[in-house]
């Protein structure tokens, strides 16, 4: 039997996301993919804040109607 697996790995967020959370997912610049992916058995070095100016927020509703939200 196939079991899916996946997880997002965290670190300290930048100072946006700070605002809202105490962690953000680690997001890799493109030029990291191949270190990344590479056999190298640590890339913690990798795993650092994503920069607060390469970022964009906006605000979201911050509560859904019920009826909104019909599960089907």
């Amino acid at each position: 039997m196939l079991t899916r697996n996946f997880a997002i790995l965290t670190c300290e967020p930048n100072a946006m996301i700070a605002e809202i959370h105490n962690r953000m997912p680690v997001i890799l610049h493109h030029e990291d993919n191949e270190c990344w992916l590479s056999p190298d058995p640590n890339p913690s070095d990798l795993m650092n804040p994503y920069p607060s100016e390469l970022m964009t927020m906006w605000p979201i509703r911050q509560k859904r109607r019920t009826r909104d939200h019909q599960p089907g």
